[in-house]
């Protein structure tokens, strides 16, 4: 029954990914007006992502060195990586543009469901004035994806007890005994890179007191902690970072 109700818990979040992406994206774009700022906030998000993402990596080797993570384990592991396979430069640039919108949305290939959000939403933009019905449409979509989403997170509680029901009736407590070091060892480095290295950031760049900023978004947090999915956790992080932060629609659709 817990396993049931977990696995359609989580059938339900997968199936707002893309349209929750999609739509808020296209509207995002959108409602920034003008073109050209979508420009300024494509380029700051790009820095900011690059940024936090070099800082959280140089932590955790830093920390997984300190500590000597992983020296003289044996998970039974053995993985061959066939170099051959991995897509040049040029072809993971080129495959992030869909030759097929709608087979990436079949797919949910969240790169090129972005890129044509973008583009569509940009189209829009530009035609502004001639196509209002199709900005309302997509507007209007978007407060039933949003409310869609809503439901679903209602359900969150019971869907994140079952999943952890399900998980230590099927491996017990022991496989986290075998892996506690690692386990805090982890768990150190998420909470300092989250409290420290980004209390920093909303200080500095957002001169917003942090504290308010995690006490608002703690549901969300505690969401993609329990589910472990970042593309899972989008609808209540949008639903958060819009109406409890008050971060305006089209930054945060974007």
């Amino acid at each position: 029954v817990f396993k049931l109700g977990g696995q359609i818990f989580i059938t339900l979040m997968k199936m707002l990914v893309v349209p929750v992406v999609f739509v808020s994206l296209v509207c995002g774009v959108c409602n920034l007006d003008d073109a050209r700022k979508l420009g300024r906030v494509g380029l700051k998000s790009v820095i900011l992502f690059l940024a936090t993402t070099a800082l959280a990596i140089t932590l955790a080797i830093l920390v997984a060195d300190l500590f000597g993570i992983g020296t003289g384990s044996n998970l039974g592991l053995n993985v061959a990586v066939n170099t051959d396979k991995i897509p040049s430069l040029i072809d993971t640039l080129v495959n992030i543009f869909p030759n097929n919108p709608f087979a990436a949305m079949v797919q949910a290939n969240m790169l090129q469901i972005i890129v044509f959000a973008i583009l569509l939403g940009t189209a829009m933009t530009l035609l502004n004035s001639k196509v209002p019905h199709t900005v309302t449409l997509f507007n209007e979509l978007n407060l039933i994806v949003t409310r869609l989403a809503t439901m679903v997170i209602h359900a969150t509680p019971y869907g994140v007890f079952c999943l952890l029901a399900t998980l230590f009736a099927k491996e017990g407590y022991g496989v986290v005994g075998h892996l506690f070091s690692y386990f805090m060892t982890v768990l150190f480095v998420l909470l300092t890179f989250v409290f420290v290295a980004n209390g920093i950031l909303l200080k500095v760049f957002a001169r917003l007191n942090p504290y308010i900023f995690f006490k608002k978004m703690y549901s969300a947090q505690m969401f993609a902690f329990s589910t472990a999915s970042s593309n899972v956790s989008i609808p209540i992080v949008l639903e958060t970072v819009e109406f409890k932060l008050g971060v305006k629609n089209s930054v945060a659709s974007f």
